[in-house]
């Protein structure tokens, strides 16, 4: 009893039952994190290559992947529509070098601009989007590697338990058919002393 409670102790054991099932608590729920963030991993990868490959040509042509909507995109968007209607109904009246044509021909190269440095910044913000999910990834990959050795380690110590426990009910056993040996013979040395 004695080597069996030292060994709880050396070992912050309660019971090896509670501390298998606590393990494995934790195991499922790790690896379940594990597969969620991996399937966030892929989203954010997905809606970064999209944003990779987003121009401001497949803007001008209404192209644009229904998760890469941004308000910001949006109104350059129709900005840019609205100026080149207003370019395609004065092309009809005046020529290329009439100062209405050159302003909004200014004013679309202006919005273009604005769109390439949209399209920068939401590259950029997805980018590290999909970074920290892709670090998430790799923590959580770490954690229950480090989760999966410990408990391999705490099987070790779970199987230690059980056979302590086990010699101590043994120890208990044998003691017990002693004692009760040792009663019954004093029992009858006192009717033999009687006789």
């Amino acid at each position: 009893d004695l080597a069996l409670e030292t060994f709880k102790a050396e070992n912050g054991l309660v019971g090896a039952e509670q501390l298998g099932q606590l393990a494995d608590q934790q195991l499922a729920s790790l690896n379940q994190q594990l597969l969620d963030a991996r399937n966030a991993e892929e989203q954010q990868r997905t809606i970064y290559e999209q944003a990779r490959n987003l121009t401001v040509g497949s803007l001008e042509q209404g192209t644009i992947p229904e998760v890469l909507q941004s308000g910001a995109i949006a109104r350059l968007r129709e900005r840019f529509d609205a100026l080149q209607e207003r370019y395609s109904e004065l092309a009809i009246h005046l020529g290329p070098d009439h100062p209405q044509m050159r302003a909004i021909d200014t004013q679309m190269t202006s919005v273009k601009q604005t769109m390439r440095t949209e399209i920068d910044r939401l590259r950029q913000s997805l980018q590290s989007s999909y970074q920290r999910a892709t670090a998430n990834t790799r923590s959580l990959a770490g954690q229950l590697e480090t989760l999966t050795k410990a408990s391999v380690d705490s099987a070790a110590v779970r199987s230690r338990l059980r056979q302590l426990e086990t010699e101590a009910e043994a120890a208990r056993t044998a003691y017990r058919e002693a004692t009760d040996r040792a009663e019954e013979y004093s029992r009858q040395q006192s009717l033999v002393t009687l006789n």
